[in-house]
């Protein structure tokens, strides 16, 4: 094997081009060291991180100066938890005489590291961004509403506008001791989205969020309770508000397949204000229900499908329906930091009554969301050292969205195309 400098610390779980190997392959020839640390690359690729501990494991009994077979090495105890066994690996990296972005990647995981074995850990997070949408107001593509099944046909108005985004997260994580790893948590998030033009669909919120993991318990699932609360202003004015509970069960099927189900109830309570002087006739309690699965396709690619079932219940009995939910994501790690999210929602809803103030039918909605994004750190996307480094780590969003929603009545038939860009800042500490 040649004795070439380390490669990076974050491309060492990318799946760049390489001869894969066999486990076969290797028993012929047991002292090819090259061979077999592209077993441990193939077995990393297939998502057998335990099997690729041990080949390089054994790789280094026969040589342990190879660094960069110890870079590996640790990188892969890192994913598999180890967080003793893999600071002590990066450690004995970090001794050795290596080109400094391989070194400022070691000591990224060291403090990684160091972060995750605290009792209790703090992540604060800051976005800002903009969006443009080219139907904000959702303006139906009819141009017309019904009033009493009469159509009335609209004025024309903007219906395209720019929103300016903030976002801001601070979550706090206590390990409380266990080997399993139990833990409590709690998380407050507020968010702003200022409209350039239409100041009526202004909105900001704060959410916050309390609950904690319970980690392989019987039948090896995890239960993760939350307790939420919500508040909403629509214009500069309390619109609505949210309190409820959320119980989630998680379970692993092997190194690959993760199975989930939950069930969530809150009450919600809706503020008449001046732009909807009738919105607590949607004041009620509403119950959705979770099913799903996520599947680990590579090391840098997970897909994930859910089917959803909420049924929302009203003051009035038109505000009152049931939706069925089906999502399908997929996330691709390109390397350098480099992520690609693609996901695909189809929605049904089903209203339970006519409201005889639009028409005499039932509204029935059938949404469909595609939406892309890609992100990167700035010091990806300018070229590191070009920038003042603490902006380095700064993550650039960029995401396409389409939105169509099909629906019985012309006031709920529309489509709207959205663009988005954002800058996200995180913290641990």
């Amino acid at each position: 094997m040649r004795r070439s400098a380390p490669p990076s610390a974050r491309d060492l779980m990318a799946t760049d081009e390489f001869e894969p190997a066999t486990y076969a392959e290797v028993l012929e020839d047991p002292d090819n060291v090259e061979l077999s640390f592209r077993l441990a690359r193939t077995q990393v690729r297939n998502g057998d991180l335990h099997g690729a501990a041990s080949t390089l494991e054994r790789i280094l009994l026969v040589d342990p100066n190879l660094t960069p077979v110890r870079l590996f090495y640790a990188v892969v105890l890192f994913r598999l938890e180890d967080l003793d066994e893999s600071q002590r690996e990066f450690q004995t990296v970090a001794a050795q005489d290596i080109p400094a972005d391989v070194r400022a990647g070691v000591e990224a995981y060291l403090t990684r590291i160091d972060y995750l074995r605290r009792k209790t850990r703090y992540t604060a997070s800051l976005s800002l961004g903009a969006h443009y949408d080219t139907n904000r107001n959702a303006t139906p593509r009819s141009d017309s509403v019904l009033f009493i099944d009469i159509p009335i046909e609209l004025e024309e108005g903007d219906e395209d506008d720019f929103g300016y985004l903030g976002i801001a997260s601070l979550r706090v994580d206590h390990d409380l001791g266990y080997q399993e790893r139990h833990e409590l948590f709690g998380s407050l998030t507020y968010y702003q989205d200022e409209q350039v033009q239409q100041d009526s669909l202004d909105l900001q919120s704060f959410t916050l969020e309390a609950g904690g993991i319970y980690r392989e318990g019987p039948w090896g699932i995890s239960v993760i309770p939350t307790a939420f609360a919500t508040h909403l202003q629509l214009s500069r004015e309390t619109y609505f508000r949210d309190l409820g509970l959320d119980l989630r069960f998680e379970r692993d099927f092997g190194r690959r397949l993760t199975a989930f189900a939950g069930v969530r109830l809150s009450y919600q309570n809706f503020d008449g204000i001046r732009e909807n002087q009738s919105a607590a006739l949607r004041d009620g309690r509403q119950i959705e229900g979770l099913i799903g699965a996520s599947y680990v396709i590579s090391p840098t690619m997970r897909v994930t499908g859910d089917y959803l079932r909420l049924d929302k219940n009203a003051k009035a009995d038109f505000f009152a329906y049931d939706r069925d939910q089906f999502r399908l994501s997929h996330v691709w790690l390109l390397g350098e930091e480099q992520f690609l999210l693609t996901s695909a929602t189809y929605q049904r809803d089903r209203y339970d009554v006519a409201d005889g103030f639009v028409s005499s039918r039932t509204r029935h909605d059938d949404t469909i969301r595609v939406r892309l994004t890609y992100g990167a750190p700035l010091g990806f996307l300018v070229g590191e050292g070009r920038i003042w480094e603490p902006l380095e780590d700064i993550v650039f969003s960029g995401s396409a969205e389409y939105l169509r929603s099909h629906s019985n009545l012309p006031n709920f038939d529309y489509e709207n195309w959205r663009g988005q860009v954002l800058m996200t800042k995180t913290w641990r500490f």
